[in-house]
């Protein structure tokens, strides 16, 4: 069983370093949504590693953005774990971290968000980005964004993120948005890192294009949310 370490979270910049011009890992996915029920234990979201080199790689990572609150901190109510442990999210200094080898060209490599909080835990969307850089090439940010509630009807889109469409992403002076018309989107803001809305828009049928023109360049998420302003799907794009 993994052991639970203190582990730094905190917003950081990084540093500027050299891209290599070829990587050694890929993830499934770049952001990865979830739904989580308060009081539901313990859940494991995965984002694994797969080592597309010929030797073994080491994983350094660490958290650059957040917008958890307090109370999730101070809980230990999330960690990341690599091949090696779980650490919570409990201490607010950085810190960089290891993974053991991932072997060449694995897959499956162990990485997930472990979520476990109980019911009286501020409500609300919620999202850890995490730098990735390998020893073998590469670097990439992954995000993990969950959204709570106190029982298990959770609003969603659906189960599958071909759902909704993004397009062009990164983007510059507007972004499309689709989505199934029967899912009762009727409002979608766009959200800085720090999870401050920049833009709402009012939307009807089954799409919609977002003037983005007056934000600054940047990531940014899209809530897309019903009459009553319940969160059903969040969607990150580059604005550049």
């Amino acid at each position: 069983m993994k052991k639970f370490l203190l582990m730094a979270i905190g917003c950081v910049a990084l540093a500027g370093s050299t891209v290599k011009a070829q990587t050694s890992f890929t993830t499934p996915y770049d952001t990865v949504t979830v739904n989580y029920v308060l009081g539901g234990g313990t859940v494991n979201v995965a984002n694994d590693i797969t080592n597309i080199s010929n030797s073994a790689i080491k994983i350094n990572w660490k958290v650059v953005s957040h917008n958890l609150p307090n109370d999730w901190l101070v809980g230990n109510w999330t960690g990341l774990c690599d091949n090696v442990t779980c650490y919570s999210t409990s201490n607010p200094i950085a810190n960089t971290v290891t993974s053991a080898d991932y072997p060449p060209n694995s897959k499956n490599g162990d990485f997930h968000l472990q979520l476990s909080a109980p019911l009286t835990a501020t409500q609300g969307l919620f999202y850890i980005t995490v730098n990735l850089s390998s020893t073998g090439g590469g670097t990439k940010n992954i995000t993990f964004v969950f959204r709570t509630a106190t029982s298990t009807a959770v609003p969603n889109i659906g189960k599958s993120s071909d759902d909704v469409k993004l397009y062009p992403n990164p983007a510059h002076n507007s972004v499309n948005v689709e989505f199934d018309p029967n899912a009762g989107v009727k409002l979608i803001s766009v959200y800085n890192l720090i999870g401050k809305p920049v833009s709402t828009f009012r939307v009807n049928g089954s799409s919609a294009q977002l003037d983005i023109s007056d934000i600054p360049a940047g990531v940014y998420f899209i809530r897309l949310m019903d009459a009553q302003n319940h969160v059903l799907d969040t969607r990150k794009f580059t604005r550049q």
